[in-house]
């Protein structure tokens, strides 16, 4: 059953992917790009489905989901069963052909040691069960009790033991709970699906500025990102929050820099489907409505910021006023005025130094990132500069949470930083390794290997 649900997921992801991208025929919807967004999206768009049953007291279950998933994707893809028929007749592999068998067998090397660790990756993610305390007892417990009540408001709400990680807002548990709809034994195998997605669309998007070696190495390090590579068999919410929230920031850079529709629609999507897992994503939604906002007023259109505010915003603002109707609760974690404190801010810096320096949680990533920063330090008004503002915007909006929080609420700052922002920084690793692989020197290098390997040069 499990198969049959996954594959319900991937087509309704593809056909709303597919919708959106034969907007513009000029975009090649490549291969990894259609496998990574198909997941993302379905999944995504399917606990959005359950979010709509539960306000209309629909049963949460298999067949009611299945059902809604393919009239959809027959509704959307109708028009363009011809186009999806040719898409598939013509898929090309996505290797490169180097006439060069050295430059061919160096992708090669670096492509069977990428399978290795996803293929170990997932091996453990399938074979080992849940362990990890704030799953266990939050949202693979609430996945559990979704799929056995049909609802998400669900009993352990009425006897008050749902806990502070039965309110984050539905995409996590809900996919989780789909597989267990459909009969998985572990809701981990969604997990997977997720990561080898992100590295699919990282891959993808490195593609379409750098060569296949950039690409490949960049894909390389950023699986090869201790803890976040850790994360990736975990039942938790910070890797799967990574996944939607820095390709949806890396599409909406791409719409920035060519002006093509499709790239806005499907970063809004996706931004919008990250607060969908986690509240504290709207931070990456606020980076790029403000870069929107400034290129709104330059331009003197406006139609772009509202679609994509309308669309990243809504899901938040929805989980919000549900909380608060149906369920009577209220976020509060916050101290609700500015202020101003010199130890709290200076203990706030000492932590995100250690963390993000840390080659044992993040290896040589945010090392990789200051180099190419400073080596392009040149062009760096010039070149990916609204990238850079993104992740710079991102990361200020970020640690301001942190800042904000008040400690009588919850737990300590030290508590937070040591095991919250620890893995925020997962939103971060392929946003700052894009940056570290496509910027202008970095192409450079990789054209000269490239030349050389070749004999070229």
């Amino acid at each position: 059953m499990i198969i049959i649900g996954l594959i319900v997921v991937y087509l309704l992801g593809f056909s709303i992917t597919f919708f959106v991208f034969k907007r513009n025929d000029d975009i090649r919807l490549t291969v990894q790009e259609a496998l990574g967004l198909s997941f993302l999206i379905g999944i995504g768009v399917v606990t959005v489905f359950m979010f709509l049953y539960d306000l209309l007291h629909i049963p949460i279950k298999a067949w009611t989901l299945l059902l809604i998933s393919v009239i959809i994707t027959v509704a959307l893809s109708w028009k363009y069963l011809k186009s999806i028929r040719s898409y598939f007749q013509n898929i090309r592999s996505e290797l490169p052909h180097f006439k060069s068998a050295e430059m061919n067998l160096a992708w090669t090397a670096v492509f069977l040691i990428i399978c290795f660790l996803l293929i170990g990756s997932v091996a453990k993610s399938l074979y080992w069960p849940t362990t990890s305390y704030d799953s266990v007892a939050g949202y693979d417990l609430m996945a559990k009790v979704i799929a056995a009540e049909g609802k998400i408001k669900v009993s352990l709400f009425d006897m008050d033991v749902a806990g502070k990680r039965g309110i984050y807002p539905p995409l996590v548990e809900g996919s989780f709970a789909y597989a267990y709809l459909f009969g998985s034994d572990s809701s981990k195998i969604i997990t997977s699906l997720t990561y080898l997605s992100l590295i699919l669309l990282f891959y993808a998007l490195l593609r379409k500025y750098v060569n296949p070696l950039n690409a490949v190495l960049f894909s390389l390090l950023m699986i090869v990102t201790p803890e976040m590579f850790a994360h990736s068999s975990l039942s938790l919410t910070n890797m799967p929050g990574a996944a939607y929230a820095a390709p949806g920031l890396l599409y909406l850079f791409l719409w920035m820099d060519k002006k093509q529709k499709p790239y806005l629609y499907i970063s809004a999507v996706l931004l919008g489907l990250n607060v969908w897992a986690r509240n504290d994503g709207v931070v990456f939604n606020a980076a790029g409505f403000f870069l929107l906002l400034y290129d709104a007023i330059k331009s003197k259109r406006w139609k772009e910021i509202i679609i994509f505010s309308t669309i990243s915003f809504l899901p938040l603002f929805a989980w919000t006023i549900y909380l608060k109707l149906a369920m009577g609760v209220t976020q509060d974690r916050f101290v609700n005025h500015l202020f101003w404190d010199a130890e709290r801010f200076g203990l706030l810096m000492d932590w995100i130094k250690r963390l993000i320096l840390d080659v044992n949680l993040y290896g040589l990533t945010f090392y990789i990132f200051f180099l190419a920063v400073l080596i392009n330090i040149k062009d760096i008004f010039r070149d990916k500069s609204e990238l850079l503002l993104m992740i710079v915007l991102s990361f200020i909006f970020y640690s301001s949470i942190y800042y904000q929080f008040d400690d009588t609420k919850q737990d300590s700052l030290n508590t937070m930083m040591r095991a919250s922002f620890k893995r925020a920084l997962f939103y971060f690793v392929p946003m700052v390794l894009f940056y570290a692989s496509t910027n202008k020197r970095t192409r450079w290098l990789f054209a000269k290997i490239d030349a050389f390997i070749t004999g070229r040069g």
